[in-house]
Parts: C-alpha cells; sequence; structure tokens
C-alpha cells in the first residue's frame, strides 16, 4: 500500500518550518547581540554627558589617581628642575647632595599632588578632563577637519590633564613650595589616530543600525513564535537563544579586556587600566546580565506553564531528571551572572562544568530506571 502524497508531504512541510524557525531566532540573537552592542557604543561615543558620568567615579579609584599623580609630578619637577637649582646655590663641596635633595623634593611634590587628587576638588577637575578629551574624540568621529588636522599633527589623542596644574600650583604652594608652571602640559595617552580614522565610516552609520536593530530582534524573535507549531517549546528556546546570546557577548568581552590590557605599552599602568577598562564597560556588563536573566525567566516560565508544574509534582524518573537539569543550568547562569570580574578561562569553566552535569544527570537517571 502506497502512502499518500498528502501525506508523505506534511512531515516534509513541517520540516522546512522548523528550519525557518531556527533560522530566524538565529538572526533575531544576532540582532539582540548588535542592538545592545551599538546601543552602549552610541551612548559612550558619541555622548559626552554619558561618558562623563560614566567614567566620574574613576576619579576615585586609587590606581587612576596615581596615575595621573605620576604624569603630573613629572612634569612639574621637569618645569621646575630641583637638581639645577640645587646644584647652582650649593658650594662644590656640597654638590653631590644635589641628587638625595632633588629626590626628596620630587617625592614632595607627588606627595603633596597625591593629597590634591584625593580632596572633593579633583573630581570637579576630572569631569573637565574628561569632558576636554571626549569632546575632541567626538569632534573626530565626527568629521570635524580642523580637529582631524590637529591631531594628524600629534598622532594621537591624549587625556590632557592641563586643568590640575593651576590648582596643584596653588596646592604647592600652601604647603610651602613653588613650582615652575610646565611649557607643556602633562598628558595620558587614551586613543591612537589610526584607530579613530578607520571607525570614522561606522559611526556615520551607528545611530541609524541601532536603531534598525532594536526594532528587528523582538519582532523576530516574535516572528519565530507565530511560526512555530510547538509554540511553548519555542518560547524555551528563544529565552534560551537570548540568555546564550549574551553569555557570549559577555565571553567576547572579557576576552577583549584580556587583549586591551595585554597589548598596551610596558609604561602604561595594569591596574589602572583594568580600572578604566571596567567602569567604561560596567553599564554593559550589567544591560548583558540583565537581559539573560529575561531570557532565563521567559524560558522558565514557558518550562513551568507546561510540564515543569508536572516535573514538581512528581519528582521522580522523568520528572526529577527535568527538575535537576533545570537547576544545573540555573545554578550554571546564575554563576555566569554574578561574577565580578570573569575571564575566558571562568567562563569556559562555568560553561564545561554546567554541561557536564547536565549530561551526567541523564546518564545517572537511565542507569536508575534501568
Amino acid at each position: 500500500m502506497t502512502e499518500s502524497p498528502a501525506v508523505s508531504a506534511a512531515p516534509s512541510t513541517a520540516s522546512k518550518q522548523s528550519k525557518w524557525v531556527v533560522s530566524i531566532v538565529v538572526a533575531a540573537c544576532v540582532c539582540s547581540i548588535l542592538a545592545v552592542t551599538f546601543t552602549w557604543v552610541r551612548n559612550q561615543v558619541l555622548d559626552t554627558n554619558k561618558y562623563v558620568a560614566t567614567v566620574a567615579p574613576l576619579a576615585q579609584n586609587k590606581a587612576v589617581q596615581s596615575a595621573i599623580t605620576d604624569a603630573v609630578t613629572a612634569r612639574l619637577v621637569a618645569a621646575t628642575n630641583p637638581k639645577k637649582v640645587i646644584g647652582d646655590a650649593l658650594p662644590p663641596k656640597a654638590a653631590p647632595l644635589a641628587g638625595p635633595l632633588s629626590e626628596a623634593i620630587t617625592g614632595f611634590v607627588h606627595n603633596q599632588i597625591a593629597k590634591l587628587l584625593s580632596t572633593k576638588q579633583f573630581a570637579s577637575l576630572w569631569k573637565i578632563i574628561s569632558r576636554n578629551s571626549h569632546e575632541q574624540m567626538v569632534a573626530a568621529l565626527t568629521g570635524k577637519r580642523t580637529v582631524l588636522n590637529q591631531l594628524a599633527a600629534k598622532g594621537e589623542i591624549k587625556l590632557d590633564l592641563k586643568p590640575i596644574i593651576g590648582p596643584a600650583g596653588v596646592f604647592l604652594k600652601n604647603a610651602g613650595f613653588k613650582v615652575e608652571q610646565p611649557a607643556q602640559s602633562p598628558t595620558l595617552v587614551v586613543f591612537d589616530l589610526s584607530s579613530l580614522q578607520s571607525a570614522q565610516s561606522g559611526i556615520k552609520a551607528l545611530k541609524g543600525l541601532t536603531l534598525i536593530f532594536l526594532i528587528l530582534a523582538p519582532l523576530l524573535f516574535a516572528l519565530a513564535i507565530l511560526l512555530s507549531k510547538v509554540r511553548r517549546r519555542t518560547v524555551i528556546t528563544v529565552g534560551l537563544s537570548l540568555a546564550g546570546s549574551m553569555v557570549l557577548v559577555g565571553l567576547l568581552l572579557s576576552l577583549g579586556e584580556w587583549f586591551y590590557l595585554d597589548g598596551l605599552p610596558a609604561n602604561v599602568p595594569q591596574d589602572a587600566a583594568q580600572a578604566f577598562f571596567d567602569t567604561i564597560v560596567r553599564y554593559f556588563a550589567r544591560g548583558l546580565r540583565i537581559i539573560a536573566v529575561i531570557g532565563l525567566l521567559v524560558a522558565f516560565s514557558a518550562w513551568w506553564s507546561g510540564n515543569g508544574k508536572a516535573a514538581f509534582a512528581d519528582l521522580k524518573g522523568d520528572g526529577l531528571l527535568a527538575v535537576s537539569r533545570v537547576a544545573i543550568v540555573g545554578i550554571g547562569a546564575s554563576l555566569l551572572l554574578v561574577v565580578s570580574h570573569p575571564t575566558p578561562l571562568t567562563f569556559l569553566l562555568i560553561i564545561v562544568a554546567t554541561a557536564a552535569l547536565t549530561w551526567l544527570a541523564g546518564v545517572l537517571a537511565r542507569r536508575s530506571a534501568a
């Protein structure tokens, strides 16, 4: 007896529809990743007010204060040149004392600058410094030729610490020591010009693309659910896929931090650079965690409304296995979400351990059933 064409065509149609649903979910996850990433980049790269608010806590960061103290001290000491001043004032027999006395003065200046940077006044100065440097970067990225020409001569964009020089001179004068005003203000390099020029074309399209991806992501997730024949299972898949996408971005962010720190010049303080990176991306990382939690809650709610209640009501056999796997995945996801500074190795260990425990739960369930 031959199978009817209508009957044989049904599984093929269902299979094609299932593939379409999977493809749409994957596309929605890609759009979600791009929407979250582009939104953060737009807020930090093009919005000076948001950038200044984001980096404001760095004014109280000890590593950043130390790096700025070193830069300001070096510039003030170079301008004053205490070793030469002391050497000229001392008699020839006492000339060897110029070096130790100069070092003592350098230490004194360093300590006084450190005290200044621990005051509330520095918080206001830091906002000025951050705003000036960011406005310079935005001007370059948005294509203002005059700014680009100025930067081309320097070859890099720097954090100009000039606003600190005046207050530092007053602070030192009040402490009993007068310094010369340097001809050039102290700076800290934050970007090189080549990276900005390559990013300039992408920045122009950023605003429009961000809005497009923000609209596309939820629409594609909704479309996948509407097209699915097993909608509850698709909702679970959507929730887990969304959470997994955010975990993937978190892993890439962790790798990005590692490459960023590894590629810094030897004279850049690692602790200050890490504090800067962590502060800049903290809202991004927080957003990833919130979206991941939403995805997990959506998946759990869909599972609970289907087989979840029955599994908890009958904690044996398949029900116990289902609850155990949900608990293992939940614990693994929670660990990924609560770790403050996850490294790529941390991500890998948690994911591998979660997968291994989920597999082990299935093995133990089959053995107990046998």
